[in-house]
């Protein structure tokens, strides 16, 4: 099973581009589950079909699911949460230290890859196609494991282990999944502006330094030479 993630500067087409692949995929005789994590949900419209945060079949060998990021957090994190400033409270933390400790920074984009990981595992697909959020949201979607590591060393020692513990080791996890370049990859979705290939040179530059393939730039808003792609507007498009 493999995982793409598609990801671009907001207005690109990069909803579309996750779409057609899945589409396309699922054409090719590949069960294919598409999954938004991007707060501003379109995949629905681009598919045209109600989405919830449940696999729903859009088309033979093709499921559709938006995550819902912000409903996650008011679930499962609050209980979890609630729950460790408790245990850390009764092991005599002063109350705002342990407030302190269960801010987990990043925890919506931590739940979405979460979800995302745990649909991924629970289907029978043979690819996932992931339409995550702008760049700047997916860099940090994406930093989220090795920084949420980072930040669970710094607490080593100061709450639960077995809890604390628990939480590393998912992280590791989701860690081991990114960086794991026959099963992730990372698709960077563009238009041929200066704005946008300055964002994407910077976040291609981000997810290489931290391990995580990308195996494909799509240039959007190309026009294609010959065909029927002709007249002064298509001239004006091509030469721009």
């Amino acid at each position: 099973m493999r995982t793409l993630l598609f990801t671009g500067k907001g207005g690109v087409g990069k909803t579309t581009v996750a779409a057609a692949t899945a589409t396309r995929l699922a054409r090719w005789g590949r069960k294919t589950l598409v999954v938004s994590t991007d707060p501003a949900h379109s995949l629905a419209d681009t598919l045209a079909t109600p989405l919830d945060g449940e696999p729903r079949e859009v088309a033979a060998d093709l499921y559709a699911v938006q995550v819902d990021a912000r409903a996650l957090t008011d679930g499962a994190w609050r209980t979890l949460r609630d729950a460790l400033r408790s245990v850390l409270t009764g092991l005599g933390v002063e109350a705002l230290d342990a407030e302190e400790l269960t801010v987990l920074p990043g925890v919506d984009e931590l739940l979405a890859l979460t979800e995302v990981r745990a649909l991924a595992d629970a289907g029978p697909w043979d690819t996932v196609v992931v339409d995550c959020g702008p760049t700047a949201e997916t860099s940090r979607l994406l930093a989220l494991p090795e920084a949420v590591a980072g930040y669970l060393s710094r607490t080593a020692g100061r709450g639960p282990a077995g809890m604390l513990d628990r939480l590393a080791a998912h992280v590791d996890d989701l860690r081991r999944w990114l960086t794991d370049t026959e099963a992730t990859a990372v698709r960077l979705v563009l238009t041929p502006e200066r704005v946008v290939l300055a964002e994407t040179r910077r976040l291609l530059t981000s997810l290489t330094l931290r391990g995580i393939a990308v195996d494909g730039l799509v240039v959007n808003r190309m026009m294609p030479t010959g065909g029927l792609s002709w007249g002064p507007a298509a001239s004006w498009l091509r030469a721009r």
